[in-house]
């Protein structure tokens, strides 16, 4: 089934993305795999989802022998549509130049309905105008006469599931989707959505509620923000496409250049209510991962945006 996504299209590739060492669209020594329905797994009560102990897959005993695993997790274990989607596993092995190995044999293992390489995604640059006045894209597409018969989105939640999103930032703040079900400061999970204090999103990668760039560097979704829904006729920085959409700051990468765990922002934002999820990244492979979560939000209502990129090739960047 083909991904139901839109195109964002005024954007080129970053010339800064991680380097990879064996496969260069593919995350070093990574693999999704997907279980049976019927495969019983030994699991216990306190196990940690995001460190599983390889014993909980006894199939595994016999694939990894000779090889060096770095960690086992379920990396969608939080999904709360779709129960198919919490068994897929994230193996990580040390020795990633025999991932298709590794891979051939959980296939043969007959406990698996797929392995796969985990795709690496690149951030597509956007600029960050100064001014209205030099917004000449806005124009082009009749944004004022949009925002003529609506000037506020108050209520559309736009996720923007990117490397991170500055939320002090005084044109994005005000816009800044709130969780209101969520205290933000006393340490517990007070609307019960599986994350603690997760006021204004979340960060995937680190698993925390700090959204926020860690450096100068990750300044890619701040920018695809300020695009998306910069506070608008507040004489203040730039206007933005929405006006006044909510904005939802979903963190998902731990690498300049690169979004490591775009997917699983993607079902954090779909179980929190977005309405529209932006991912300007993208890669020239394919996933049945990738493309199970894409359906996950799509039956959900979601509204996808993904980048065209600019690299003046016919094939698609978000297949």
């Amino acid at each position: 089934m083909k991904k139901l996504l839109l195109l964002f299209s005024a954007a080129c590739f970053s010339l800064s993305v991680s380097a990879q060492t064996v496969f260069p669209n593919y995350q070093d020594g990574k693999i999704w795999f997907k279980v049976k329905s019927d495969y019983r797994v030994e699991s216990a009560m306190n196990d940690n989802p995001t460190k599983l102990p390889v014993a909980s897959l006894p199939f595994l005993n016999s694939v990894l022998r000779g090889h060096s695993v770095k960690n086992l997790s379920l990396p969608f274990h939080g999904a709360k549509k779709s129960n198919a989607l919490e068994r897929i596993y994230l193996l990580e092995i040390n020795d990633g130049q025999n991932i298709e190995q590794v891979i051939s044999a959980i296939n043969a293992s007959g406990k698996t309905e797929y392995a796969e390489k985990v795709p690496l995604d690149k951030v597509v640059l956007t600029p960050n105008d100064p001014s209205y006045a030099s917004q000449w894209g806005l124009a082009k597409i009749s944004a004022p006469l949009a925002w003529n018969s609506f000037s506020t989105g108050s209520t559309i939640v736009v996720a923007v599931v990117d490397d991170a999103l500055e939320r002090t930032h005084p044109d994005l703040s005000p816009n800044l989707w709130v969780n209101t079900g969520d205290n933000n400061t006393n340490g517990i999970d007070d609307d019960g959505n599986g994350y603690i204090d997760d006021r204004n999103g979340w960060d995937v990668s680190d698993n925390d509620n700090n959204p926020n760039p860690p450096t100068l560097a990750f300044d890619h979704g701040t920018h695809v923000a300020g695009i998306i829904g910069a506070a608008s006729n507040n004489a203040t920085g730039v206007a933005s496409i929405g006006f006044s959409v909510k904005l939802m700051a979903v963190k998902a990468s731990n690498s300049v250049g690169s979004i490591n765990d775009g997917y699983a922002g993607i079902i954090y934002a779909t179980d929190n209510g977005a309405d529209v999820i932006n991912m300007s990244w993208g890669g020239y492979t394919s996933s049945t991962t990738a493309q199970n979560i894409i359906n996950y939000a799509n039956n959900a209502g979601v509204v996808l945006v993904a980048a065209a990129g600019n690299d003046n090739v016919k094939t698609k960047l978000y297949t």
